[in-house]
């Protein structure tokens, strides 16, 4: 179906262009997503990269609802990961934590390196669920 002002597939040529500008458009947002001019937030190269790749019709508007099908499900635990992060350090949890494993340690530094393995291992199976990474 031809669109006007999209790229149409209609040969090896035009393959070519697409994936040159694709990646043409990728490559520019990372950069300027490191390089960070002027301190700007990593958001706004991205969504401006994402609506290039709109415009451009490497990634048809029909495709949105498609991706954020898919995401949203780790989206959503990635999210609640760090709302749980944020309100355990709200009322000290990790202070406690911390002060908890030095006296457990008893000066051992590989006693305390195991006891940070074993925080950040039960840490992982209780408050982050892999599972919905689909």
């Amino acid at each position: 179906m031809d669109v006007p002002g999209y790229f149409t597939w209609k040969g090896p040529l035009d393959m070519t262009i697409t994936i040159v500008v694709s990646m043409l458009i990728f490559v520019s947002t990372m950069f300027v997503i490191f390089i960070r001019p002027k301190g700007i937030n990593e958001a706004w190269p991205a969504s401006i990269g994402a609506i290039l790749m709109l415009l451009t019709g490497i990634v048809p508007l029909s495709d949105i609802w498609s991706i954020i099908y898919k995401v949203s499900g780790s989206s959503m635990t990635t999210i609640s990961t760090i709302v749980m992060a944020v309100i355990l350090e709200s009322f000290g949890f990790f202070h406690w934590a911390a002060a908890k494993i030095e006296r457990l340690a008893r000066g051992s530094g590989v006693r305390l390196y195991w006891l940070i393995q074993l925080l950040c291992f039960l840490m992982t199976l209780l408050f982050n669920n892999d599972g919905s990474i689909f």
